[in-house]
């Protein structure tokens, strides 16, 4: 999970902070959304609760705070507001992340071009063309991806906050049955993760291989029909 937070925060060109703070304020319009729904339901039964939540209080004090009616109206209007402006900023934090993919990808091969010019003559003695071009094509657009993917998690992460809040605010033994559930599942799928990973490491390993092993072949192209060895000795793409 820390890793997934590094790659959040430690992209390049990007700005974190300005999409955690849509993120965070999207949920605080949806607690009020959700937090709405419960005076809502007591107007639609037409005898309040008699022992309301921590979060109906809190709802029934800010409506107090900012001189609102506690009627059908006024409530309907607060939870479709809230929704419509919870929607808005997360649209906008995870509209801009989509946009800063590519900074994230064009300052990755930026950096990685300054470093191979600042390389000594040494370090190409053993590099493979091939493994360069795919570093600056496969493996720049991958991390793009992992950026995408990160923002998502954080972006889920923020949610799973806010629906842990509210259950808290609206009932201390849902919001303990929901942590262990949410334990259990997590436990449960654990080793699914891992999996994932390895067979992302695997597959990342086989596209380099046969990245570098196609670009270098191109690249060799003339001196291999020179010398007659045009017939690809690979097993995978050998005819009978």
């Amino acid at each position: 999970m820390m890793t997934i937070f590094r790659i959040f925060f430690g992209a390049k060109r990007t700005r974190p902070g300005l999409v955690l703070f849509c993120l965070v304020l999207a949920g605080v319009f949806e607690i009020v959304s959700i937090g709405a729904l419960l005076p809502l339901m007591g107007q639609l039964g037409g005898t309040p609760s008699a022992n309301p939540s921590e979060l109906d209080l809190l709802i029934k004090q800010v409506f107090e705070m900012f001189g609102l009616a506690n009627n059908f109206e006024t409530i309907v209007f607060v939870i479709v507001g809230a929704m419509v402006i919870k929607g808005v900023m997360a649209f906008g934090a995870l509209g801009y992340v989509s946009y800063a993919i590519a900074d994230v990808v064009s300052a990755m091969r930026s950096q990685l071009v300054r470093q191979l010019l600042d390389a000594r003559w040494s370090y190409y003695t053993d590099q493979r063309v091939g493994r360069i071009a795919n570093a600056l094509s496969n493996d720049a657009t991958r991390a793009g991806t992992a950026y995408q993917r990160a923002a998502r998690f954080v972006a889920y992460f923020v949610q799973a906050i806010v629906y842990v809040s509210a259950a808290i605010l609206i009932s201390h033994e849902l919001a303990l049955m929901a942590a262990v559930v949410g334990i259990v599942l997590l436990l449960a799928t654990s080793w699914l993760v891992k999996i994932s990973r390895d067979a992302g490491f695997r597959q990342t390993d086989s596209t380099s291989d046969l990245t570098t092993l196609v670009a270098d072949t191109m690249n060799n192209i003339r001196p291999l029909n020179t010398m007659e060895r045009k017939r690809p000795s690979w097993p995978c793409l050998r005819t009978a």
